[in-house]
């Protein structure tokens, strides 16, 4: 798999976590993810870098995820 698109399924990854509020429920494999992510960060558009600060916000504050739109 080329590395934009284990960037997508990472983000796709961190994406359904928040969704399913998995960030508040598994935190430990959630971090995992957000530091895999961190390698990552340079490839990212504006955009998903957006929604990576906003992901580590609710993770961080434990805050429920109440999406509407997608990154």
């Amino acid at each position: 798999m080329k590395k934009q698109g284990k960037l997508a399924n990472l983000l796709d990854q961190i994406e359904d976590c928040l969704n399913n509020q998995r960030h508040i429920t598994e935190k430990v494999e959630f971090e995992k993810r957000l530091a895999l992510l961190s390698r990552f960060t340079h490839l990212l558009e504006d955009e998903e870098q957006d929604f990576v600060l906003c992901a580590k916000l609710a993770f961080n504050q434990q805050l429920p995820w109440h999406n509407t739109t997608r990154y």
